[in-house]
């Protein structure tokens, strides 16, 4: 059967238009073809029913021609989606391996106890010019890492006034640290053994920001300490008292309690195999 022509001035695409390459872009276009095919199929078929006695004939036609525009659609519309769906087809490959492996983090944990006596915890008064107090500690790492060598210590006082934050030059309190190869001696502060000094005397004023502490090695794991030390506090002050009166500045009749912090850092990191 002849395919029926375009109509002239008809925008839309016709059979031969469809025949075209690249004319198979959208199913849409198929399906506006194929409708107009079939227009153009019922269009005539009126056209010839209009003759008067050859109605039945057209209508006849009409009857046949209709089908055949409607496979020729079909045709083109499978046509066109299996191009649309050969377009579309992507292949990949993809793999997983999996495994598992635990872990666990150590820890770093110091602790400050009394090695002779009562420890940090009270330092005798009242204090004189020149008097100094002795209280004597162990600085344990009790954790699962050991520590890097070398420790920090701040020294605070509260309330703060002038024993602890130097506002009268040249007085207040002042604190040295010492070790000793084996426990001092509590009634005299004497050690019978070998001192190593981690902090020479300094005002307290000076460490309200964290000082390093000469001497102090690297602490093992769960045993690693630094023990036997004397902390050493005492009194700087010189004064002259008029009729009973204390200087403006003075050190005089105050009290203040002393906060002391150590500080280690972990051993240095290590690279390990398995």
């Amino acid at each position: 059967m002849p395919v029926e022509p375009a109509i002239p001035g008809d925008p839309r695409p016709g059979p031969s238009d469809l025949r075209r390459p690249g004319s198979f872009g959208s199913v849409a276009a198929l399906q506006l073809a194929g409708a107009r095919a079939d227009a153009n199929y019922v269009r005539h078929g009126a056209q010839e029913s209009g003759g008067g006695s050859g109605g039945s004939v057209s209508a006849t036609r009409d009857r046949h021609r209709r089908p055949v525009g409607r496979l020729a659609t079909g045709a083109f519309l499978l046509a066109g989606a299996g191009l649309l769906t050969l377009a579309g087809v992507y292949a990949g490959l993809s793999a997983t391996a999996t495994g598992a492996g635990s872990t666990s983090t150590g820890t770093l944990n110091l602790t400050l106890g009394p090695d002779a006596g009562v420890g940090l915890s009270t330092f005798v008064g009242p204090m004189a010019p020149g008097d100094t107090d002795n209280v004597f500690v162990d600085v344990d790492n009790v954790g699962t890492l050991a520590t890097a060598a070398g420790m920090t210590v701040q020294v605070t006082g509260a309330p703060a006034n002038a024993l602890v934050d130097g506002s009268v030059p040249g007085e207040g309190l002042t604190a040295t640290l010492t070790q000793c190869s084996v426990a001092w001696t509590l009634a005299t502060g004497a050690c019978t053994g070998t001192t190593t000094p981690l902090l020479a005397t300094t005002p307290v004023h000076s460490l309200a920001a964290a000082v390093a502490l000469a001497n102090v090695p690297s602490l093992a794991a769960a045993t690693g300490q630094v023990a036997h030390v004397r902390v050493q506090v005492g009194l700087a002050a010189t004064e002259v008292s008029v009729d009973g009166v204390a200087p403006a500045a003075s050190v005089q009749g105050l009290s203040t309690t002393l906060g002391f912090a150590f500080v280690v850092q972990q051993r240095t990191g290590v690279a390990t195999g398995q």
